[in-house]
């Protein structure tokens, strides 16, 4: 969940059934937030409970697969409803496979070849840069609450051409597998110990072993390239913002390598800073793990008041500020490896995971928070961790153990939901060989 959180407090495993309210205390966000969480999850063990992994009413199951005469790379798409690990999935009218809402980067087409056509779904937080109804004129453009949305894509999948439908049901936990890993990489975040100083520029403002940042801060840790921890050129890499992402700024025009934006300080005074990595905002536009490209660094504030210099070469693809919509970009907090001043190596701007156990393959964010990958873990691009970081009780991480924190706990998300649709050969056209659809009866009938 990329927004302006305190902190994210919801754990099924703790069992909670409800968040009760005391009068003459403070609201605070992460109550609210878990007490809507605790119904949609407990909604969704119900659904998938009756339901199964997945499956469709009788009446309007959607997603059918059906062939498009002179198209052999394409199909369409039935609409109605659908239900994947609990979610219910609607799409409101019949669309081609090539023009779905969300375009399904990284499934090709080849003609001869079968393919296993399935459905893949999770929840896709919806910002400002995605709908600019969220934002209420009458408090001076301001963005209060954001949305989340159940986003889909149909994809495919290549399969042998003896696979049938059976195979597909009977073997469907191994395709999961390979495309949601279930040893995703685990995370623990503590206090760097006193004698492992890296930040002594922020000492003054709390004890030596206590957390030194100026704010309370959500950390956010997110995997930006999959793949193994090994700390090599084509390994795995994070980044990390001290704002959980929320951080995203409007982009209004390119010159050169001069950015201008629309109210650069609009979230604080130092929204960025030299040092600071931009990406373009992806939230509710693409599959999360499957478009990952470098960032743009900054290397200057000015020379306007809203504006800022990056080095040229790390942008990578143009930026075209009138599309619909316009340019968002987030902010990212990540440096390179400084004497005495935390950061580690990069990659396109994202740092390199070295992964270890102990008290080896720590890695310093800032202010004495220090995070260290477990080993032998696929990670997944988007798949995130929080930390939240508090200037009270002399510093300290909210963090599961003990007080440093210690705990290796899996990522937070992003978390998918896969269904399989059909199984497909691509000739002349795309020729449905058989559903893999799942239907079920509505448990009312007509009364006589």
């Amino acid at each position: 969940m990329k927004a302006d959180l305190s902190r994210w407090t919801f754990d099924h495993l703790k069992g909670y059934a409800r968040v009760l309210q005391q009068q003459g205390r403070p609201q605070v966000d992460a109550d609210w937030n878990e007490q809507v969480s605790i119904l949609l999850y407990r909604l969704h063990m119900l659904s998938r409970d009756l339901i199964g992994p997945f499956g469709g009413p009788s009446d309007a199951c959607g997603f059918e697969i059906t062939s498009i005469e002179g198209e052999p790379h394409n199909f369409d798409i039935g609409r109605g409803r659908y239900y994947v690990d609990g979610w219910l999935v609607e799409n409101p009218a019949k669309v081609r496979f090539s023009e779905q809402p969300l375009t399904a980067h990284g499934s090709p087409i080849e003609t001869g070849k079968h393919y296993l056509v399935y459905l893949d779904v999770w929840e896709s937080v919806i910002s400002a840069a995605d709908d600019r109804l969220l934002i209420e004129p009458a408090f001076g453009g301001l963005e209060s609450a954001l949305r989340t949305r159940v986003a889909w894509q149909v994809r495919t999948h290549e399969i042998q051409a003896d696979n049938d439908a059976d195979f597909v049901f009977n073997n469907w936990n191994r395709f999961v597998e390979n495309w949601q890993p279930s040893r995703r990489g685990e995370l623990r975040a503590r206090i760097a110990p006193a004698a492992e100083e890296r930040l002594p520029e922020q000492s003054l403002i709390a004890s030596a072993r206590g957390y030194r940042g100026l704010e309370n801060q959500l950390y956010r840790v997110e995997i930006h390239y999959g793949g193994a921890g090994t700390g090599g050129h084509d390994g795995a890499t994070f980044k990390w913002s001290r704002d959980n992402g929320a951080v995203m700024l409007r982009l209004m025009n390119v010159r050169d390598n001069v950015l201008t934006f629309d109210r650069l300080d609009a979230a604080g005074a130092g929204t960025l800073m030299p040092g600071n990595w931009l990406e373009e905002s992806a939230a509710g536009a693409s599959h999360p793990a499957t478009r990952r490209g470098s960032l743009i660094h900054v290397v200057g504030r000015g020379p306007g008041p809203n504006q800022v210099t990056i080095d040229p070469s790390t942008m990578q693809t143009a930026l075209d500020p009138q599309r619909p919509n316009g340019v968002w970009l987030r902010r990212w907090d990540q440096r390179a490896l400084q004497i005495n001043r935390g950061g580690a190596p990069m990659r396109d701007g994202t740092i390199t995971i070295t992964e270890g156990q102990g008290q080896a393959g720590w890695i310093a964010l800032e202010h004495g928070v220090e995070v260290q990958f477990s080993p032998g873990a696929t990670y997944r691009p988007g798949d995130y961790w929080l930390i939240p970081a508090r200037i009270g009780d002399q510093g300290r991480l909210l963090w599961p153990g003990d007080r440093d924190g210690s705990r290796a706990l899996p990522p937070l998300g992003s978390n998918h939901g896969y269904a399989p649709l059909a199984t497909v050969e691509f000739t002349t056209r795309a020729r449905r060989k058989q559903s893999c659809r799942r239907q079920f009866k509505l448990l009312a009938t007509t009364a006589i």
